[in-house]
């Protein structure tokens, strides 16, 4: 018997092994992981040339019958029965049994050979003997600090507020000037004491003439008359003295209110706090005005290391001038735009923590107005809106929250790109809307704020349904319809199964708006019309009138209209 290897317009056995030409070591491993293959899946056996001691390439046999994507040039063989390699599109003839191939190649594999014929494969190749394998070494990989994460692109900038505390504190110590003292000292207790004595001792009404208007001090009457030898040099000095120790206490307020005019920013290091009720701070009494530098600093909510010790003032009704004063030296500075001390002055000075953070406000300083109206106004509603005015959304978000102001949190948060967390919000407006059957505002929530057209849509057909101002949400409902096909779909399905004796004349009102657009829809809709009043003419009669909203120039449809109403009047 003769074995012939025939084409074959197929494989008629699996494809189990391919051919290397080229008669290097290094270019068969390489083809061998080229194709996706490790050494271990294979056997592979050299192949000898057509001439002595050549070789002609590498027959590599796969372990698994597994599919290489991409042959890379190489021609593939056919396995019969593990025994013979065959090359593909080629059968043998005669067809043979397992055990007539056994029989006839029992010795060892073969292949052929495309240019000698049948070749055997005695063994495989042993790799260890042509390879040297790298000795592995472990290696400690450290892991790099993450990257900085730069943006493609920047949509919003914001700021971080600092903490109420913080950011009064740090005011205070770059914006108000140091503490300075005051040039002329004030009455010590013995000079006090003194002036006691003085004012106790010239009551006459003399006396008084010469101590406030400036004129000459002259012995009472009833101290000449008690003591006769009195007077002289002696008493011309304590009249000196007297008059001394007055000026210097009395003319401190005068030249408090010269300075305020004149260098406010130095006037107000000695300022004297005012208290709502127009008292000055400290015990109201008889004696010197202690006129020192009262504070260190300008600080609007820190200590100036007096607190606790009160001090004699005797202001009277200079204390009112003294009021106003303040109010016109806030604004004056206001006017030069120095609002942090105009703001110091208000509520340092005149006890008004509202009016203070509305300067602030004014002059752009929202972290410090915010940080007033938090922990001395109580007012959460405009401390949101100074920390929304000022670019620090996180901040304005999380009072908003308190206030359960939801749309604005909502909105705030599309301001910085957070949709998903802006949604949980608007979500809560619309619910809050629709619990209260304001179907309308809630659509618009969805439609707007959200951008879900479908949610709108379903609210404003519930608002329908439920008979809550009906007409404008079907109305909005149908001018939310672009498409021209749909919304006749969408007329004809509600006029179907949505609309009753409780809501026909609305439809029959909102088909109307629809019917003057004059579009292709216009006959269908007038259709409509004809039957609901057709239907409702003999129960209601004057509906018919309602025929020239469909019919604008028939000028007989009108009269006719009239009259039928007339003639069906009281039925």
């Amino acid at each position: 018997m003769q074995l012939r290897i025939k084409p074959y317009n197929k494989n008629a056995f699996p494809l189990k092994a391919l051919l290397i030409k080229g008669d290097s070591v290094r270019h068969w491993v390489s083809e061998i992981h080229a194709l996706g293959l490790s050494l271990s899946e294979v056997d592979a056996y050299p192949v000898p040339g057509s001439s002595a001691n050549t070789v002609f390439g590498c027959f590599v046999l796969l372990h698994s019958n597994k599919k290489l994507s991409d042959l890379r040039m190489h021609e593939q063989f056919q396995s019969v029965r593990d025994l013979l390699f065959i090359p593909s599109f080629s059968t043998l003839f005669p067809a043979m049994s397992e055990q007539e191939l056994r029989k006839l190649f029992s010795s060892s594999k073969y292949f052929i050979h495309p240019e000698t014929g049948l070749v055997e494969l005695p063994e495989p190749i042993d790799w260890s003997e042509l390879l040297i394998v790298p000795v592995e070494k472990c290696r400690e990989i450290e892991k790099p600090q993450d990257a900085v994460f730069i943006p493609r692109n920047v949509d919003r900038f914001q700021i971080k507020a600092m903490p109420p505390e913080d950011a009064l504190q740090e005011m205070e110590d770059q914006v108000f000037p140091k503490k300075k003292e005051f040039e002329d000292k004030p009455l010590n207790l013995f000079e006090k004491g003194k002036l006691l004595f003085y004012k106790l001792l010239f009551t006459g009404k003399e006396g008084k003439q010469g101590m406030f208007d400036g004129s000459d001090i002259k012995m009472p009457a009833w101290l000449s008359k008690l003591w006769p030898g009195f007077g002289g040099t002696w008493f011309d000095k304590m009249q000196e003295d007297f008059a001394d120790l007055e000026e210097r206490n009395k003319r401190k307020v005068d030249k408090l209110m010269e300075m305020l005019e004149n260098d406010p920013e130095e006037a107000l290091r000695y300022a004297i706090p005012i208290d709502p009720e127009g008292r000055g701070r400290g015990q109201i009494g008889n004696a010197a005005l202690d006129f020192f530098t009262r504070r260190s600093n300008f600080s609007l909510f820190g200590t100036d290391g007096r607190s606790g010790s009160g001090y004699a003032v005797d202001l009277g009704d200079a204390m009112y001038d003294l009021q106003r004063q303040y109010i016109k030296t806030a604004e004056e500075l206001k006017r030069k735009g120095d609002y942090e001390k105009a703001a110091f002055v208000y509520m340092k000075l005149l006890k008004n923590y509202v009016k203070a953070a509305e300067t602030l406000e004014e002059g752009h300083k929202y972290n410090e107005a915010a940080s007033i109206y938090l922990k001395h106004a109580n007012n959460k509603t405009k401390a949101a809106q100074c920390y929304e005015k000022g670019n620090m959304t996180m901040e304005a978000i999380e009072l908003y929250k308190e206030l359960e102001a939801n749309e604005k949190v909502g909105d705030l948060y599309l301001t910085i790109n957070h949709r998903k967390e802006a949604n949980i919000y608007f979500e809560k407006v619309a619910t809050a809307h629709i619990d209260c059957a304001r179907f309308l505002k809630a659509s618009i929530v969805y439609r707007s704020k959200m951008n879900d057209p479908e949610a709108a849509q379903s609210v404003l057909l519930k608002g329908w349904r439920a008979h809550r101002d009906g007409n404008n949400c079907l109305r909005c409902y149908f001018d939310n319809i672009a498409d021209t096909k749909e919304l006749g779909r969408e007329i004809n399905a509600i006029y179907k199964n949505d609309v009753s004796e409780a809501n026909v004349d609305n439809f029959l009102d909102v088909i109307r708006h629809e019917y003057k657009k004059k579009n292709e829809l216009a006959e269908n809709i007038r259709e409509i019309a004809y039957e609901i009043i057709a239907a409702r003419s003999q129960s209601d009669p004057s509906i018919v009138v309602t025929l020239k909203n469909f019919n604008e120039n028939d000028k007989e449809l009108l009269k006719d209209a009239v009259r039928f109403k007339l003639n069906n009047k009281g039925k």
